[in-house]
């Protein structure tokens, strides 16, 4: 059996490294991990896994999950537009015939995702799940449309804990900034060259490199509190998770036809202009122009729960075999597992 991982957290990262610090290539190459976690732009205790699977790193991570796209053009996307795109994808979600555990933060990406399943969805396959209330307070349209649907607001830390994804469909909208202009998380990056206010070229530059090797991680952050023994691979399903969303945002960087935006700085006017495939899709099948073109960048949470950073979440790793880690289970956890033959 191949052992690799799908996530793991910091402190399993932390774990391993305490258990074979005296060993200088693990030691080198745990710094070459965090390095590159920096370069890319993510926080520092996140994971990297490489979409096309020919780096490697200090843990094997699990990537034939997902087909292996190279930054090339496609044809085969080339006439479809990007309103046929998110309607295909929520179809495909829905044919597979399972309840879906949707996570919905009133932002322009759920926002998307909402559109396009309540048109294809029956009424009982969807369970929309919110942080706060702020997402019906921040679309009445949608807060009035969903009223009678199956709507969950728990406490925001416990948001990460709801997904049944042994049984039920997950998907959320992750994906959406790193294939629809997002300049990435600067913050984290080198602090004397921050990339928010990079120029073009050095946007189209580095949006390969960043999409590469975060691609396959974004929404495995929803699941770092799941209750479950087993993730059922085949129900992982983040709604911009697929190869066509891919394909069509290569082409569009490959064309140079993206507005960037940045994650967290920048004024709202400029990322009002970004993710119009996003806003023209919420117009068209929703009327609501008003919220479609205005809509400015939401946070996960209006406002971030207390003791946010210092939470606890109870999974340490996933296996590629789905295999859940939580943290009682980390002391008895084989921690040679997963780790590159030549670190001894």
């Amino acid at each position: 059996m191949t052992e690799n991982f799908l996530f793991f957290s910091s402190n399993y990262r932390k774990t391993v490294f305490n258990e074979y610090s005296s060993n200088k290539e693990w030691l080198q190459n745990h710094l070459r991990d965090t390095e590159f976690v920096e370069f890319i732009g993510r926080p520092p205790q996140w994971h990297v896994n490489d979409l096309l699977g020919e780096n490697e790193f200090s843990f094997k991570m699990k990537n034939d999950h997902f087909p292996n796209i190279k930054l090339e053009y496609y044809p085969s996307v080339d006439k479809i537009s990007a309103d046929d795109l998110f309607m295909n994808r929520a179809q495909d979600i829905s044919d597979m015939g399972k309840e879906i555990d949707l996570f919905y933060s009133g932002g322009l990406d759920s926002a998307v995702i909402l559109t396009a399943l309540l048109e294809v969805c029956p009424k009982d396959q969807l369970n929309i799940i919110m942080g706060t209330d702020y997402p019906l307070r921040c679309w009445p349209y949608m807060a009035e449309r969903i009223k009678d649907y199956n709507c969950r607001i728990v406490e925001p830390l416990e948001l990460f804990s709801q997904a049944q994804i042994d049984k039920n469909i997950f998907t959320t909208g992750c994906e959406a900034d790193r294939l629809f202009g997002s300049t990435g998380f600067p913050e984290h990056g080198d602090k004397k060259a921050p990339h928010w206010n990079d120029d073009e070229e050095e946007n189209y530059k580095r949006w390969w490199p960043i999409t590469r090797y975060t691609y396959l991680t974004q929404s495995w952050r929803f699941l770092q509190d799941i209750k479950v023994s087993k993730v059922d691979l085949d129900n992982y399903q983040p709604f911009f998770f697929a190869p066509d969303m891919l394909k069509y945002a290569i082409n569009r960087n490959i064309e140079k036809r993206i507005v960037w935006h940045s994650d967290f700085h920048g004024n709202k006017e400029d990322f009002l202009k970004a993710k119009m495939e996003l806003r023209d899709f919420i117009a068209k099948h929703t009327g609501d122009s008003e919220y479609a073109y205005n809509i400015g960048k939401t946070l996960m949470f209006y406002r971030r729960p207390e003791r946010w950073k210092s939470y606890g979440y109870g999974v340490e790793a996933v296996y590629g075999d789905g295999t859940v880690i939580h943290t009682e289970d980390l002391e008895k956890a084989n921690l040679d597992y997963g780790r590159y033959k030549y670190i001894t």
